[in-house]
């Protein structure tokens, strides 16, 4: 019996397997060894991203970085982790480049304030931007960006949502990923083919 023949249309195919692939002839598939740029393109600089609060300051992408075609820029949601006084803390953070490579970030923000002030790139205190997505096509103007995290403020994976994607709204508890084991990474995705959104999670099996 013939295979049943896979109508992809007109979208784009990322070739990592042959899932959608027939056949090949002449064909060889090649990948190659990553490389790496230099020097780290984000590092800790002010006390809200650990440095002199711990002594492990630290900054890494959890969250995400997108062009945006209206201001001709890459923007940056990404994660802080710091040890102070208080115990551990993770904030989401804000940072825009025009390459990829030289990153500014914006102090006058004024949306989270820290030791007294407000004057920093903090957007959402006490949890972690694990995926951010644009959603132009969304009719809800407040959605048009969303955050899916473990949010320490309710300790829970949870969305927020945000119209520019400065600032965001309450957490909006997911109900099919309580309960325990659930931890503190995951991914999530928007498939436009489908109208579906999918989610990778880490939990614990106790």
């Amino acid at each position: 019996m013939e295979s049943a023949i896979r109508d992809i249309g007109a979208r784009r195919q990322l070739f990592i397997d042959d899932h959608v692939v027939a056949s090949t002839g002449n064909l060889k598939r090649s990948f190659h060894r990553a490389e790496r740029h230099g020097p780290p393109v984000m590092v800790p600089e002010h006390p809200w991203e650990g440095v002199g609060t711990a002594p492990w300051p630290s900054v890494f992408l959890f969250g995400d970085v997108m062009w945006d075609e209206r201001t001709k820029q890459y923007r940056m949601w990404y994660t802080t982790a710091k040890q102070d006084m208080a115990g551990g803390q993770h904030d989401v953070l804000y940072a825009t480049s025009a390459d990829g490579v030289h990153w500014q970030k914006p102090l006058d923000l004024g949306l989270v304030e820290y030791q007294g002030s407000s004057a920093n790139n903090v957007l959402v205190a006490d949890t972690s931007a694990q995926t951010v997505l644009h959603m132009p096509h969304e009719p809800d103007e407040g959605k048009r960006y969303q955050l899916l995290t473990f949010d320490r403020n309710v300790h829970a994976y949870a969305w927020r949502y945000s119209p520019g994607g400065l600032r965001w709204s309450a957490p909006v508890k997911i109900p099919a990923l309580a309960g325990p084991g659930m931890a503190d990474n995951l991914n999530v995705a928007y498939d436009h083919t489908r109208g579906l959104y999918v989610i990778a999670v880490k939990k614990f099996d106790n």
